[in-house]
């Protein structure tokens, strides 16, 4: 999923109103109480009129000495459909990132994202695409690309045997949090995460 510069104004610009659908996905993937939905939605559009935010006004967001990868692979990691732009859906996952406390909130996050199929679970495919981006996103100035990857689908595919006890090639989001949380490294990777993903004060 790579970041696409596009000049296509994003299908929400159409409506200032959150339609159902995205209500419902709301409910589901986000901690936004129902009640706040549209103050919140109103308020992203009128500050992003377009109804998304592009690679270059979220790179603005974040303290200047990241890096261009860094950004980058953060940003592509967000736009979850590809599409080269944030909605607010994708901007209030980043947003539950950031706002994430306790080891439980940052990994429930994590599974969430990597749950493409929404089926509550997620197998080995999933568990390394997890940790590839967690690895490229908290490790882009210690070593190069290929072998950050090599370490984590090496880490992913040893960590999921682990965590499969009943070996039916699926995690439940329970299974994922509580065995992710003894993985002191992995628990280390996602606290730096978000310490580096806290938005610069204006």
């Amino acid at each position: 999923m790579g970041v696409v510069f596009s000049a296509v104004t994003p299908s929400s610009v159409i409506t200032n109103k959150l339609c159902d659908e995205d209500r419902k996905w709301m409910e589901l993937n986000t901690k936004i109480k129902p009640g706040d939905m549209d103050s919140e939605y109103n308020k992203f559009y009128k500050k992003y009129p377009k109804g998304g935010i592009y690679r270059h006004q979220f790179a603005n967001l974040f303290p200047s000495m990241m890096t261009v990868h860094f950004c980058d692979h953060v940003f592509r990691t967000l736009d979850l459909d590809g599409n080269g732009y944030l909605d607010f859906k994708e901007f209030m996952m980043a947003n539950d990132l950031v706002n994430a406390k306790t080891p439980e909130d940052k990994l429930s996050w994590a599974f969430k994202v990597y749950d493409v199929d929404k089926s509550g679970a997620i197998d080995q495919k999933e568990m390394v695409r997890v940790m590839k981006s967690i690895y490229l996103m908290v490790g882009h100035t210690e070593t190069n690309r290929d072998a950050l990857q090599d370490q984590a689908e090496a880490h992913a595919v040893k960590l999921f045997k682990a965590l499969d006890v009943d070996g039916d090639k699926e995690l439940s989001e329970e299974e994922f949090i509580k065995g992710c949380k003894e993985d002191k490294e992995l628990m280390a990777k996602l606290q730096k995460l978000v310490e580096e993903l806290v938005p610069k004060k204006k």
